[in-house]
C-alpha cells in the first residue's frame, strides 16, 4: 500500500514552517515524506527558529518495542536536494535492516572524541586555524581578525563547527542589514563565507552553509552629519548611561576616532596626551596617534580601572565593551525623552544616525572652524585624500602637532556648545 500524504518536494520544504504551541510560541515540527515511492521515516525537520534539516526516524531493532531513534542526515540546502537526501535515508535504512543503529553510532563517535577534541572542533578553534593558515598573508588580516572577534565569535564561538547551518548565517548577517549597517552585513557574509568555504575544502564540514546566500546590494555612501545641536543632544543623552559606553561615545565626539579604535583601546596604548595605535589596530596599516584634548583626557582619567584587564573600556574586567546595539537604542530613547520634555507630544526622534556618523560630523565641524584639509585628515588618521599618489611619496610630514591643536580647538568648541554662557566664550586662532 502506498504511503499516505504528499511527497517531500523542494516547494514543500521551502514552505515548511515551525509548529506552534498553545501559547503561540514556535516549536519543532517534522514534515514527513508521503505518496508513492515515499521512504518511511524520512522527513524535513524545522526547528523553532526556522532552521531546516533532513532527518530519518526509525526503530533500532524489530517490533514496536524496539527503541525509536532519530538521526539528522544533512542540513536542507545546496548541494543536497530532496532526492539526494532521500537516497541517503534509504542507505541508512539499509544499515538498520542489517542490524545497525546509525544514531547510536554517531553518539559513540562524539563521545570518543573526548572533551579536548570537542574543544578543537568549535567555531572558535576553526577560526583561529583559518586566520593562521588562510589569512596570514592577507594585508587586512588584522582587520579580519577584529571583525570575526567582534561580530562572529560572541555568537558562534563555543558552538560545534558542524552545527552551523544556513539559517545561522542568515541570522548573523540580516540584523546588521536591517539596522542599516549594510557595509558590515556585506563584510560579514564575505568573511564568514570564505571561512566556511575553507572549512568545507578541508573536510571539517560537509558543505559551506553560506554558499547559496546572496549578498544584499552595496550600500549607498552615507553623508549624514550631526549638527551642533544634535551633538549636544547625544552628549546629554549619554548622561547616566553605563560608564564605558558613555565615556567611549564622548571620546568619539571629541577625537573623531573609529569605534574600534576607542572601544578596543588597551592600557598599554595610553600616552599622557594620546592613544598610540599600533599598525595592527590602525586601518591605515602604519599606526597613528589619537590626540586627546584636555576634555578627552579628563574623561579617561575618570574611568574605572580594572587592574588585571588589558582594555581601557570594559564592564567585566576581561573583555572590551560590547553591546552597542542595545546601548544605541537606549541612547536614542533618552534623546527622544529629552525632546518630549521641551516639545511635548510634537517631539520626533532624532533623524537616523549611526556611531560612525560622529566621525564625519567632527571632520565637517573642523572644516567649519577653518582647519586645513590635510590637518583634518591627519586628525582622522587618513593616508589617502591629500596624501594619495605622488604627494604621499614625497610629502612625509604627518601634521601631528597641527592635528593635536585642531582637536583641542574642537574640544573647546564642544565645551562652548555644552555651556554657551559668555564666560566660556574666548577668542580662538585658526589652525594654520
Amino acid at each position: 500500500m502506498a504511503a499516505t500524504g504528499q511527497p517531500l518536494t523542494k516547494r514543500r520544504c521551502d514552505a515548511a514552517e515551525p509548529g506552534r504551541r498553545p501559547d503561540g510560541q514556535p516549536k519543532e515540527r517534522t514534515e514527513f515524506d508521503g505518496g508513492r515511492g515515499a521512504v518511511k521515516g524520512f522527513g524535513l525537520r524545522v526547528s523553532p527558529n526556522g532552521a531546516r534539516s533532513f532527518v530519518l526516524m526509525y526503530r533500532a531493532g524489530k517490533g514496536r518495542a524496539a527503541p525509536a531513534r532519530k538521526v539528522t542526515i544533512v542540513p536542507y540546502g545546496s548541494p543536497w536536494t530532496v532526492d539526494t537526501a532521500r537516497r541517503e535515508a534509504q542507505r541508512l535504512l539499509g544499515l538498520v535492516a542489517a542490524g545497525g543503529d546509525p544514531a547510536s553510532d554517531r553518539a559513540r563517535q562524539r563521545a570518543a572524541l573526548g572533551a579536548g577534541a570537542v574543544a578543537r572542533h568549535t567555531v572558535r578553534a576553526a577560526v583561529e586555524d583559518w586566520l593562521k593558515k588562510d589569512q596570514a598573508q592577507n594585508r587586512t588580516a588584522a582587520a579580519v581578525r577584529r571583525f570575526m572577534e567582534r561580530e562572529v565569535l560572541p555568537t558562534w564561538g563555543d558552538r560545534a563547527l558542524t552545527s552551523i547551518r544556513k539559517r545561522d548565517v542568515i541570522e548573523l548577517v540580516d540584523p546588521l542589514a536591517e539596522r542599516g549597517v549594510g557595509t558590515a552585513a556585506t563584510r560579514a557574509l564575505a568573511h564568514v563565507g570564505r571561512f566556511l568555504k575553507w572549512c568545507a575544502a578541508r573536510d571539517l564540514i560537509d558543505v559551506n552553509p553560506a554558499a547559496s546566500i546572496e549578498a544584499r546590494g552595496a550600500p549607498a555612501s552615507r553623508d549624514r552629519v550631526l549638527d551642533d545641536q544634535e551633538l549636544v543632544e547625544v552628549w546629554g543623552g549619554l548622561e547616566g548611561m553605563v560608564e564605558p559606553f558613555q565615556a567611549g561615545m564622548r571620546l568619539l565626539v571629541l577625537t573623531a576616532a573609529r569605534r574600534s579604535e576607542i572601544f578596543e583601546a588597551r592600557k598599554v596604548e595610553m600616552l599622557p596626551d594620546a592613544i598610540r595605535l599600533p599598525k595592527e589596530r590602525a586601518k591605515n596599516e602604519e599606526g597613528r596617534l589619537i590626540h586627546l584634548a584636555p576634555a578627552a583626557k579628563a574623561i579617561v582619567e575618570k574611568l574605572t580601572v580594572w587592574p588585571d584587564c588589558a582594555y581601557l573600556l570594559t564592564t567585566d574586567g576581561e573583555h572590551a565593551f560590547s553591546g552597542f546595539s542595545k546601548a544605541k537604542v537606549e541612547l536614542d530613547r533618552r534623546i527622544l525623552a529629552a525632546r518630549k520634555k521641551v516639545l511635548g507630544v510634537d517631539a520626533t526622534p532624532m533623524p537616523e544616525w549611526r556611531l560612525h556618523d560622529l566621525r564625519r560630523s567632527v571632520a565637517t565641524g573642523l572644516q567649519r572652524l577653518g582647519v586645513r584639509l590635510e590637518v583634518i585628515e591627519a586628525a582622522l588618521g587618513h593616508i589617502g585624500g591629500s596624501r594619495a599618489g605622488i604627494v604621499g611619496v614625497y610629502q612625509k610630514h604627518r601634521f601631528a602637532a597641527e592635528a593635536a591643536e585642531a582637536l583641542a580647538l574642537w574640544g573647546e568648541h564642544i565645551g562652548r556648545l555644552l555651556d554657551p554662557t559668555p564666560a566660556k566664550v574666548v577668542p580662538m586662532q585658526r589652525v594654520k
